[in-house]
């Protein structure tokens, strides 16, 4: 991967994660408010069925790694109105 494929790569993590999302391999975690969901996305690209309840150690350590990450960041401002 050359450095600017890896600063673009970054750049798609990061804008993920300050939407609420995280992906670790197959595994996409979404956090909608108080609602989080799992996505398996070798099966489900479209994002259509939550398997939060299938896998909840998956869902549980994405959770936690966001988390930590989230924890780094900067609070977001608040919305302009």
């Amino acid at each position: 991967m050359t450095s600017k494929e890896t600063d673009l790569y970054r750049q798609r993590i990061l804008a993920d994660l300050c939407a609420g999302r995280g992906a670790r391999g197959q595994w996409k975690y979404v956090r909608d408010g108080e609602v989080r969901r799992l996505f398996d996305l070798s099966l489900d690209q479209h994002e259509q069925a939550d398997f939060s309840y299938k896998h909840p150690e998956i869902l549980q350590r994405l959770m936690k790694e966001f988390d930590e990450w989230n924890g780094q960041m900067l609070p977001r401002p608040p919305a302009r109105r």
